[in-house]
């Protein structure tokens, strides 16, 4: 069962974000987004001992992931970040959120690790960005995720929700988990609504 947030805001489609986020240049979108996800992260972790993971990806949703992962390990919280991408590729914002993360002290892993009981899983593997169903690596992360989630009954919070799983592809692997999956639009993420 996929649940969102607490407010009745719509979800917004791929060229309404666009036009927000050009309407938003310059402004902080990143940090504020992962400063408002790492807020529910905190609120919604299942075994308060275990450690975070923080699923990033190769676009501006990872960079959201890696805000999330900084300020949670600011908060003295365990974070395990896995990195679906290459540092040098990433897009500017994200890039920026990369290296505040690194320079703080966070390392990435490569894969997920086996066995490992965690609070939360955090799915910032894909944004509005998505233009196909995602296969190989990142296929299997988001089998991952999903298959962990549901097996532990950890929490999943998915930091956007692609527009291809909602418009095109409904069985999309990324929204498919059953598990306690909690969703954050960018827009409410942002702190920019919409109304109807």
């Amino acid at each position: 069962m996929i649940r969102r947030s607490d407010s009745a805001t719509p979800l917004l489609r791929t060229p309404a974000l666009r036009a927000v986020e050009r309407a938003a240049a310059g402004q902080p979108l990143m940090e504020r987004a992962g400063a408002a996800a790492a807020a529910a992260a905190v609120s919604i972790r299942a075994d308060r001992a275990a450690p975070v993971l923080i699923v990033a990806g190769p676009g501006n949703n990872g960079g959201d992931a890696f805000v999330v992962a900084r300020l949670l390990r600011q908060q003295g919280l365990a974070v395990d970040v896995v990195f679906a991408g290459e540092p040098q590729r990433l897009p500017t914002d994200a890039a920026a959120a990369y290296a505040a993360f690194a320079a703080a002290g966070g390392t990435s892993l490569p894969a997920i690790p086996e066995r490992r009981g965690w609070s939360l899983i955090v799915d910032g593997l894909f944004g509005i960005g998505l233009t196909r169903p995602p296969e190989g690596r990142l296929g299997e992360l988001i089998a991952t995720m999903n298959t962990t989630a549901d097996a532990s009954g950890c929490p999943l919070l998915a930091l956007d929700c692609p527009e291809l799983a909602i418009r095109t592809h409904p069985t999309c692997p990324e929204v498919e988990s059953e598990a306690r999956k909690h969703l954050l639009s960018e827009a409410r993420m942002t702190g920019v609504f919409h109304r109807e």
